[in-house]
């Protein structure tokens, strides 16, 4: 019997006698012990089945009881459908004063308010989604429907699926639960987007990028970074997993580390702050005005004229009444950038590019 078994026996026999009054010391040596576990290689199953024993018997003791794994799933997603989103849906009827959002009044910015909290709704009721694909991709079961942290409903993993999968599969199946947000706002708010050319959605993905990447930056492994705090980690314990795969196969291999402040490396990061700034002015003018259209028949072309300009200086076009079409440059960066929706890859790529404290780096078990 291995020295990490007779611990987990110790441990195990603490806390059946009373879960709910289990020493704050007992609970923090078994979480070293998983954590010494998800570094190891070639980890124990013997151990991966115990460890998940004891972690299913404090979960019960904190979350309570587990609940069916579909039934919650589709009552949460009818919820998520008859509720938030038929509400965004319904929002999208009231008419704002005008294209600009310089002449909005309170009202227009409660509907826009409104919208963005529909949104927000909508986002909880299909978080699950989150952790049921990348599960699939992970090959990590789900459990069922808990209570979370905050008692708000989540998903209950399958711990020894969980420790068995790679610390590479871990992460990211955290990082694609938290992204997985951003994916539903903005495809819920890209409805709106095309149908009356409203920007709540933008606004919300924006919003959770922007949270979501700065939990990472932080590399806080508190709860209250949500997916990205489990991301932050298990990619920390990748970090060393790695170190001890290389060192017992000796081969080279690379990981994340925090990068060394120099000089190209805050140029590469200003160049990528002003053309992030230039984009969103150039975004903000395509959704504010909404004078620059694509139709099947006549193409890329602006509400009246003289034409206006989109790059590289955005300006509104002329006041007379007349469709003009676009010039050949306008008409591939509305398309390609906009209508196409790049931009969202491309604001979110800049935003995690210059906020990452990481880059890769390459070693050897010699190193």
């Amino acid at each position: 019997m291995s020295d990490t078994i007779e611990r987990l026996d110790q441990i195990e026999e603490v806390i059946s006698k009373d879960p709910k009054n289990t020493p704050r010391e007992t609970r923090k040596q078994f979480w070293r012990i998983v954590r010494q576990i998800k570094r190891q290689p070639h980890p124990d199953l013997t151990e991966i089945k115990h460890a998940a024993r004891i972690r299913n018997m404090l979960f019960k003791e904190r979350r309570g009881r587990t609940y069916p794994l579909w039934p919650s799933v589709i009552l949460m997603t009818l919820v998520g459908v008859f509720a938030p989103t038929l509400y965004y849906l319904r929002l999208l009827e009231v008419p704002l004063s005008g294209g600009n959002i310089l002449a909005w009044t309170a009202s227009d910015w409660w509907v826009i308010l409104r919208r963005i909290g529909s949104l927000m709704g909508a986002v909880f009721c299909f978080y699950p989604f989150g952790r049921l694909i990348a599960g699939k991709w992970a090959r990590i079961r789900i459990d069922g429907m808990c209570r979370g942290m905050y008692s708000e409903p989540t998903l209950k993993i399958d711990y020894e699926s969980f420790l068995l999968a790679s610390p590479s599969q871990r992460k990211w199946f955290f990082f694609f639960a938290g992204a997985w947000t951003i994916i539903t706002s903005f495809l819920l708010g890209l409805v709106g987007l095309i149908q009356v050319g409203d920007i709540s959605g933008v606004i919300t993905a924006l919003f959770l990028i922007i949270s979501e990447g700065a939990a990472i930056v932080s590399g806080t492994t508190k709860n209250v970074g949500g997916e990205m705090a489990h991301f932050n980690r298990e990619r920390k314990i990748e970090i060393v997993w790695k170190q001890n795969l290389a060192k017992m196969n000796g081969d080279t291999n690379s990981t994340l580390v925090k990068r060394t402040p120099n000089r190209q490396s805050a140029v590469l990061r200003a160049l990528t702050l002003g053309l992030l700034l230039y984009f969103i002015w150039m975004l903000s003018f395509v959704f504010s005005t909404g004078l620059i259209h694509y139709h099947p028949d006549f193409g890329v072309h602006w509400s009246s004229g003289p034409a206006g300009s989109l790059f590289p200086i955005p300006y509104p076009p002329g006041p007379l009444a007349v469709i003009t079409p676009a010039n050949m440059l306008d008409a591939f960066v509305f398309q390609v950038f906009i209508n196409y929706g790049l931009w969202a890859i491309w604001i979110s790529f800049a935003i995690f590019f210059i906020i990452s404290p990481y880059t890769i780096k390459r070693w050897t078990s010699a190193s």
